[in-house]
């Protein structure tokens, strides 16, 4: 994944726009979170940035789920409300001017989107103001919003900005990360795959050689083979379960206070947000825990594992 010019005049834009002392609280706060292992928890009313690859938007969250958020995308400038928009005060929120939230192209989103907390739009009573606009169910806008202006036809430029925004938020709406074959509840099991009989079992055994006990080990998925083990499984059309990732590894990946280092590691090397977690989450599945390195941290050793290599590509993409 390449950085591409009018990707970075984009995000260089959204920074400019904003007062610059804001967006300067916000980078540094990012910028410690990693070091700290703290993050700002996503709140109703809160406007952040998000960011997958480069794809950047600003939004306000408009509702707060146990695995995903709904948002609003917000434009810095309050002539870019249409008909979808509502202009709401900006200035109370360190922000230069009313700002536009388009409350009608609502999105779900991962958390794994989140990049900066800017400021406290409008607060979790704004959140259910916005909402309720939304649905129609509430006419009375708070003191000091208003309607943006309807526009006519396709070529308006309002209509235009809205739909650019409309792609951006979608785009981000539909990113992840998780392969095909993890999972993110935690309650949920490996299990052998129906494939996988006493007879599969059998055969691989034949194959491979060796003690039982590794060779159903590896069919199921509990041990890595080797890589002449796993020519051998190949050549003999042999499949093996898949390992997965532990739940807390997922989820600190998931989580707001990877995104910063993700980010930098990405940009800096030209590489896939979503590859780049799955490579930091699969290096962590063969690890054995290691009691004395997770008695530091109300974390395992899987995450802690995680969390050094993260540092040792900082480190390296500030060389």
């Amino acid at each position: 994944m390449e950085q591409t010019p009018d990707a970075l005049a984009r995000l260089a834009a959204t920074l400019s726009a904003a007062q610059p002392s804001v967006v300067a609280q916000a980078m540094r706060a990012s910028a410690a979170m990693f070091e700290e292992g703290v993050a700002p928890e996503p709140q109703e009313g809160q406007c952040w940035r998000l960011r997958w690859n480069d794809r950047v938007v600003l939004a306000v969250i408009s509702r707060v789920h146990d695995d995903y958020l709904l948002v609003m995308p917000v434009d810095l400038s309050p002539d870019a409300a249409d008909e979808t928009a509502l202009v709401v005060p900006g200035t109370s929120a360190g922000l230069a001017d009313d700002v536009t939230v388009f409350a009608m192209l609502e999105t779900g989103v991962g958390p794994w989107t989140l990049e900066l907390l800017v400021a406290d739009l409008v607060g979790s009573s704004g959140a259910a103001a916005l909402r309720r606009w939304l649905k129609g169910s509430d006419s009375e806008l708070p003191a000091g919003w208003r309607q943006g202006t309807p526009t006519q036809h396709d070529a308006h430029p309002r209509r235009a900005n809205r739909h650019d925004i409309s792609a951006t938020i979608c785009a981000l709406g539909d990113a992840d990360w998780l392969d095909s074959a993890w999972t993110r509840n935690p309650d949920t099991t490996s299990s052998v795959p129906s494939g996988i009989t006493v007879e599969h079992l059998e055969a691989a055994w034949k194959v491979l050689g060796g003690p039982k006990q590794r060779s159903n080990s590896i069919v199921r998925g509990k041990v890595e083979p080797s890589p002449e083990e796993r020519q051998k499984l190949a050549d003999a059309g042999l499949s093996v379960a898949s390992q997965a990732p532990q739940a807390d590894v997922i989820h600190f990946l998931d989580m707001v206070e990877a995104k910063a280092p993700v980010v930098f590691i990405s940009s800096k090397f030209g590489r896939d947000e979503g590859e780049l977690r799955r490579d930091l989450a699969a290096m962590s599945i063969p690890v054995a825990a290691r009691a004395d390195v997770a008695a530091q941290k109300d974390r395992s050793a899987q995450v802690l594992l995680v969390e050094e290599e993260l540092r040792r590509l900082v480190a390296q993409a500030q060389e």
